[in-house]
């Protein structure tokens, strides 16, 4: 292709909104158009990206037996209320109404339409398992849209599903899902790292996040640097010595504390030491119960642990009034001669402390001395804090270590929530129904374009990997427009190049060579081929985008270079 026909409008001024490097790089390279906040148009070299990524994609999960089908991005409501999403998914789900007044769902997932899709041909035990996946756009009505792909109104991402008669075939499934989406991102050029997450809202038994390291990343990884064993902050196991805190035990006493709401006021001005604190941080459930969660002055709830452990669906911070209602004091509140019907539980490390401080339940009050094996022993004992520096996953293991996360697929074992909601049955072999099991799988197709950018760029631009760069050879002739043999020299190397299988851009531009330079370093096709005084001797300027240095060479050495590099 010509680059006087390709509409890639690269420019040096970009929004000073635009702060991850991914995002400043796809608008300086013509990559997208911002028409919305959130809201992007995919201009020619995204494009071409988004259909290589699409290809490896597709190539990978038809080798694992996947088919490919299209469904609808308008969802009808009545299979949103039948799952219970309708509501419960909140204002990050889009709502329209047609002519008649019926109302759908701009689709940001399509867990309900597959299913009701398939309800009435999988009836029988002999049509499973069924795995099938789409790439096509999605819509979510973000609060925050930032960072340019990475969290946008609108996205391109794959969503596969699979439905089976038991675990064991899900978990075979799942299994492959995961090897494929390995292999899908050693193939696009991305470093990353698997983890354990959190379900959510998705449900089900088990899930992987494949996590693309990133600083601009908005999750936390925490992993061990020696093994592959990898979490999700919001999941990460902490390991609890049990040995007690110095001090010796003394007795409970009700002391005023006033002006000292926050723990570090306790501990300024009472000289108790911060992991000699109990702090308590009450949530409520749907019904309106209160969950005191108690933790060490130093730690903080992990409210996806604290979540998951009550098993009482999804947790809020508990209002003041409902607090006041029951005679619960904001910044003093305390689990020690509580008169309140509340569920308590306990952080690990809580059991650990001597002589701790907590709440007295009172305005400007505190207990100080309050033990938990003396004083707070029928509280249940729970991993329910934010995993920190210095923690360990197990006893005998290395410290935790810290990097942040791009979250580029996520695959679920959903079990039977969609499955049972929506009355999925199948006849098994002995004549019985039965209701199936399920498992969902995401990849962010238009996000793993910004994931490759936040990895792979330098000060002067983008550096793509091989297997998606929208061109394979940048060819760049100095005076293409002035001179006819240059330009006659140039268009028999580009056909020699497409004849060898690369995808060649031309610079075929009436522009000074630091402009042509500039730009071609700006998008980082792989191979760039400059075209200079030399050219009457049949020899040219070689040099890989991922490296400073030029080679001078003869047309018959150029092409082994060149494959030598792709």
């Amino acid at each position: 292709m010509k680059q006087s026909q390709l509409y890639a409008p690269t420019t040096k001024d970009v929004s000073s909104q635009a702060v991850a490097m991914s995002h400043i790089l796809g608008l300086k390279a013509g990559l997208m158009y911002q028409n919305a906040a959130g809201i992007y148009s995919y201009l020619p070299l995204a494009t071409m990206v988004l259909e290589k990524i699409t290809k490896i994609v597709d190539e990978e999960l038809r080798a694992i037996g996947a088919n490919k089908l299209i469904l609808p991005l308008l969802e009808p409501a009545e299979l949103w209320e039948k799952s219970g999403r309708w509501n419960e998914m909140g204002d990050e789900l889009f709502k329209v109404k047609d002519r008649t007044n019926k109302e759908y769902a701009l689709a940001p997932t399509h867990e309900e339409v597959v299913t009701d899709l398939v309800k009435n041909h999988l009836n029988t035990y002999k049509k499973y398992p069924l795995n099938v996946y789409q790439v096509g756009t999605k819509m979510r009505d973000e609060r925050r849209p930032r960072f340019g792909l990475l969290r946008g109104k609108e996205f391109v991402m794959m969503d596969g599903y699979s439905f089976h008669t038991d675990n064991e075939s899900l978990m075979s499934t799942y299994n492959d899902y995961f090897k494929a989406y390995e292999r899908i991102l050693n193939r696009i050029g991305v470093n990353f790292r698997v983890v354990e997450a959190d379900n959510g809202s998705m449900g089900g038994s088990q899930s992987n996040e494949f996590m693309a390291l990133a600083d601009v990343g908005e999750d936390t990884i925490c992993y061990l640097e020696d093994s592959k064993e990898a979490y999700n902050l919001e999941v990460c196991p902490v390991y609890t010595d049990t040995t007690k805190n110095a001090g010796s035990i003394e007795e409970v006493k009700l002391t005023k504390t006033p002006e000292t709401s926050k723990i570090v006021d306790l501990v300024e001005n009472y000289s108790i030491a911060v992991e000699n604190t109990i702090k308590a941080i009450c949530f409520s459930t749907i019904e309106n119960e209160i969950i005191m969660a108690l933790v060490a002055g130093n730690h903080d709830v992990n409210e996806v642990k604290l979540t998951n452990f009550v098993n009482k669906g999804e947790l809020q911070f508990a209002s003041s009034e409902l607090l006041l209602e029951n005679n619960l004091v904001e910044g003093y509140i305390g689990p020690y001669n509580l008169d309140s019907e509340v569920t308590i539980i306990a952080d690990n490390a809580v059991s650990k402390i001597v002589c701790g401080s907590v709440g007295g339940n009172e305005y400007g009050t505190h207990y100080f001395n309050v033990n938990y094996d003396r004083d707070l022993s029928s509280i249940k004992l729970a991993d329910i804090r934010v995993a920190a520096l210095g923690d360990k996953l197990t006893e005998n293991s290395e410290n935790i270590k810290f990097t942040r996360g791009i979250e580029v697929g996520h695959i679920f074992a959903l079990g039977c929530k969609y499955t049972d909601s929506m009355k999925v049955q199948y006849l098994d072999k002995n004549q019985k129904k039965q209701t199936p099991v399920m498992g969902c799988y995401g990849l962010g197709v238009s996000r793993l374009i910004s994931a490759v950018l936040e990895q792979s760029h330098d000060e002067k631009g983008i550096i793509w990997p091989k297997n998606i760069s929208p061109f394979d050879i940048h060819v760049i002739p100095l005076d293409y427009k002035k001179k006819a043999e240059q330009r006659e020299f140039t268009d028999k190397l580009v056909l020699d190049l497409k004849e060898n299988g690369f995808n060649v851009l031309l610079d075929d531009r009436d522009e000074r060579p630091g402009v042509k330079f500039t730009e071609a370093d700006l998008l980082g096709f792989p191979v760039q081929i400059v075209v200079g005084r030399k050219f009457t001797e049949g020899i040219v300027e070689f040099k890989a985008r991922n490296s400073e240095d030029k080679k001078e060479l003869e047309i018959d050495e150029l092409i082994k270079e060149i494959k030598n590099v792709l």
